[in-house]
């Protein structure tokens, strides 16, 4: 079941791993780090998760052979002339202006987002830096064990990371459609769910 999930994630290059609880998510995105390496797909990669995942992530990864680098600190120092490392960062420090000019002169060529419910808001600072990181990679993985969530409009920032939202890729369209939005008084109502089943 796990290789057929690294096996998808090759092919598709970039997906939403909404695996349940148990079932290997962390393991699937760490081989695929691991294959994309070993076929030379990519010179280095990135993982952003909480911090209490940070331990865990470096171990999984250090167990396929890989080079890791955790990034402890918002003013260390990272070596932007990195080839063949997985730089793992948290969340609470990817959106500093160090790290994030370091990580994106870099240039990861994959980008994997554990947790990536923590990017649900899309105004926030940390949503916005992730997502520059990651929008023009060949590989973006996001993991959440809540995909979607009670509010539809929470799923489209990470939608659009991933995916070709064709007519609905505008904000306003996919609430609309997935978000029963409606014009209020004070604006729109996107707290509403509509046609659930195409995101499934």
């Amino acid at each position: 079941k796990r290789q057929e999930g690294v096996d998808y994630l090759l092919g598709k290059k970039r997906a939403i791993l909404a695996d349940e609880m148990g079932l290997g998510k962390t393991v699937q995105a760490a081989e695929l780090i691991r294959c994309l390496f070993e076929q030379k797909k990519i010179n280095n990669a990135l993982v952003v998760c909480p911090a209490s995942l940070k331990i865990n992530w470096k171990r999984e990864l250090e167990d396929r052979g890989l080079t890791v680098e955790t990034i402890e600190k918002a003013k260390g120092l990272i070596d932007t002339d990195s080839v063949g490392k997985v730089f793992v960062i948290t969340y609470n420090i990817v959106h500093k202006d160090l790290p994030f000019l370091q990580l994106k002169a870099i240039g990861a060529e994959c980008v994997i987002c554990d947790e990536a419910h923590y990017l649900k808001t899309p105004t926030t600072l940390q949503s916005k830096k992730v997502s520059q990181l990651a929008k023009d990679t060949e590989y973006c993985v996001l993991i959440t064990g809540t995909p979607i969530p009670n509010r539809p409009i929470e799923v489209y920032p990470l939608l659009k990371l991933v995916v070709d939202l064709k007519g609905y890729a505008n904000y306003y369209n996919f609430a609309r459609r997935f978000a029963n939005a409606r014009q209020m008084g004070y604006g729109f109502d996107v707290r509403g769910a509509s046609n659930i089943e195409q995101l499934s």
